[in-house]
This record gives structure tokens, C-alpha cells and sequence, in this order.
């Protein structure tokens, strides 16, 4: 009799297999480092479009001797609208960013305000990867909000690989004989499904009649999906447990549950910068995001505040509509301004 394995017994071996890394006695050194910068507490984002609306102020500093220096000048507080949109034709991620004067008080919306700068870009990762684009604290936000608010891990893997020699994305860290058996296993379920009758002369790659090869399949699924890295530990703080991501120049923090990042920090030569989120919540359909964030550079403080979030399907003349009312409206108050105004130091981090 020839020794197979049914295909729904495999299909429950090999599940075994891919969740083995999440078993916590080794959970830290096997959870791949790519796959934390993913809001795990989200599902796939099933909508062509993400409509972030964000309040930013600015802090004052700590110091004490910098009080009298920053009490000269107005802090920054201003609205943003962000909007990303996946071009159906070219799949390109397309990003708009407004930038409103002041905030809306009692019944009035924020089309009541002026608009005070308009950027846009046909492909958002090619706008932070680009030449003309080489703005280290711009580039880390976006990636992180990235991972954050569309579930992409894309680009701050584009980020990461660049700045840190000891990152390792997915596809180098994966156990290419298991990666090579789940095709196998894989393709003979396909088979059986098109053919069942297939079922009772097929073999299983993951039950083969030598015994030998057998042998080495069962030493084989033992091993975890991902190859465990030292770059990750489990840590304590208090009566919670986190994921710290050590790299060369990159420290991020993630909760142990469900992999929400809380803090991340970028250290070189020139400098520091930390975003922390906090108050994670469902702001839309059961998608989470932090509503504050603070946002720390060298000399600079701020606070960001998500105001809502929503998924849409915005149809192309819809955007193209509403890109060409921004327009109009940055148009007209940038034809209103004073040549003499208050001088506003803009965020790095924006466009």
C-alpha cells in the first residue's frame, strides 16, 4: 500500500508549520523583521483609497532657556488632509497632501479654511526613494505611517535596507526547503482539486514513499518557517511584554500580541529622531491607528493628532475633481497672503 497523506491532514500540518514561529518559548527570535512594521491588528484594506485628516502642533521645548526664544514666535498648529489612491491602471500608490491655516471652531468645517500649501505625487514610493527627495526625517515618517495606515511594509523595508547593513527582509530570512516543499505540497492540492481521482495515485511531498525522504520531511517541518534572528528580543516592562527591534542605526518597540508598533527611533551621526504612538483605537470599520502621535527631532517637538480616518473608493474623476477644487482653493489664498506674516516653521516631515 502506498503510504500517502490525505490532503486535508496535510493542509493541517503544514498550518502547523507556518504558525510554528508565533509559539512564544522562541517567539521573539523567530518573528520575521519585516513583518512587524504591518499593522497586524488590520485587515486587508479592500478600498482604493485612504483619507487621513491630521491636526499638527508644535511643542515647546524642555529646556527652560529656549522658553523666552520660542515665546517670540507663533508654534505651529495647522490641519492636513492626506490622501492615498491606488491607481487602478498603473498600481501606483498616488499621495496628496493640503495643508489648511488654522482650525475650524464651532459649526465650521475644514473647507472653511484657507489652503496654504498643495503637493502631489503620482507614486508615493518613488517620491520618498527618488533623488529629488533625499530627507531622512520625511522618508521615516511616511514609512512608518505607511505600515500604520495602508498595511504596507514596502517601504519602510525600502527604508530600513538602505540605512541598516544588518536588516534582512523576508525573502532572506525564509527557510527556502520548507518555502520549496509548501509549493510542492501546494501544487498537489491543486491537482486533486481539479482531478480528484487523481488522489488515489498521486504522493504527498510531504509523505513520500522512501523512507529515507520521509525521515527528512518530518525533521524538515519541524523547523520554523522564518530562520531566527538575534535582532529581535522579548522585553518586560512593568506587567507588559514587548518585541524590541535592535538595529544598526534603527530601535523599534512593538506590542507582543498583536505587533502595534509604539515607538521607533533612528540614531546616526547627525542625530536623533523617535516617533511614539499612543492611544490606538478602531477609527474606522474596525481598522485601528494611533489617534496621537509625538514626533521628536533635533530641536523640534510635535504633536500629531489623527482626527479621522477612512477607506473609500473614490473614483478617478472624483479625484481629479477634488484635486482641481484644492487648486482653485490654494490659489486664491495664496493670492490673499501678506508679503509680511508671521514666519511658520513647517515640519520636516511634510512636503
Amino acid at each position: 500500500m502506498v503510504d500517502k497523506m490525505t490532503p486535508h491532514k496535510g493542509g493541517v500540518i503544514f498550518s502547523l508549520l507556518l504558525s510554528s514561529f508565533f509559539v512564544l518559548d522562541s517567539f521573539s527570535a523567530l518573528v520575521p523583521m519585516e513583518s512587524l512594521f504591518r499593522n497586524a491588528s488590520n485587515g486587508e484594506i479592500k478600498r482604493n483609497s485612504a483619507a487621513l485628516r491630521l491636526r499638527v502642533r508644535e511643542l515647546r521645548e524642555e529646556n527652560p532657556f529656549e522658553e523666552s526664544r520660542l515665546s517670540r514666535r507663533q508654534l505651529w498648529d495647522r490641519q492636513y488632509s492626506i490622501i492615498f489612491t491606488k491607481n487602478k491602471r498603473n498600481k501606483n500608490i498616488e499621495f496628496l497632501q493640503v495643508e489648511y491655516e488654522g482650525n475650524p471652531s464651532g459649526k465650521k468645517s475644514i473647507e472653511s479654511l484657507k489652503v496654504t500649501r498643495l503637493y502631489e505625487s503620482k507614486s508615493f514610493s518613488r517620491l520618498l526613494s527618488g533623488r529629488k527627495n533625499q530627507d531622512l526625517e520625511k522618508n521615516f515618517f511616511w514609512a512608518a505611517i505607511a505600515g500604520i495606515i495602508l498595511n504596507n511594509s514596502k517601504i519602510m523595508n525600502s527604508f530600513l535596507k538602505k540605512t541598516n547593513a544588518d536588516y534582512k527582509t523576508n525573502p532572506e530570512v525564509v527557510n527556502q526547503a520548507l518555502k520549496t516543499i509548501y509549493r510542492r505540497y501546494m501544487g498537489y492540492l491543486r491537482k486533486i482539486k481539479e482531478s480528484p481521482e487523481l488522489e488515489a495515485t498521486l504522493i504527498s511531498p510531504l509523505s513520500p514513499m522512501d523512507q529515507e525522504e520521509k525521515k527528512k520531511v518530518r525533521e524538515l517541518l519541524k523547523m520554523p518557517f522564518y530562520m531566527p534572528t538575534n535582532k529581535v528580543s522579548l522585553i518586560k516592562e512593568g506587567d507588559d511584554f514587548f518585541l524590541l527591534l535592535r538595529l544598526e542605526k534603527v530601535l523599534a518597540k512593538f506590542t507582543n500580541k498583536d505587533f502595534k508598533l509604539v515607538e521607533l527611533g533612528y540614531h546616526d551621526l547627525i542625530g536623533d529622531v523617535s516617533l511614539k504612538f499612543f492611544d490606538y483605537a478602531p477609527l474606522f470599520e474596525g481598522y485601528t491607528a494611533p489617534k496621537n502621535i509625538i514626533w521628536s527631532s533635533v530641536g523640534k517637538r510635535y504633536h500629531i493628532q489623527i482626527l479621522s480616518l477612512k477607506y473609500v473608493n473614490y473614483k478617478s474623476k472624483t479625484m481629479a475633481k477634488m484635486k482641481k477644487s484644492f487648486r482653485q482653493r490654494y490659489g486664491k489664498s495664496s493670492r490673499k497672503r501678506k508679503r509680511k506674516q508671521v514666519e511658520f516653521d513647517r515640519p520636516k516631515i511634510f512636503f
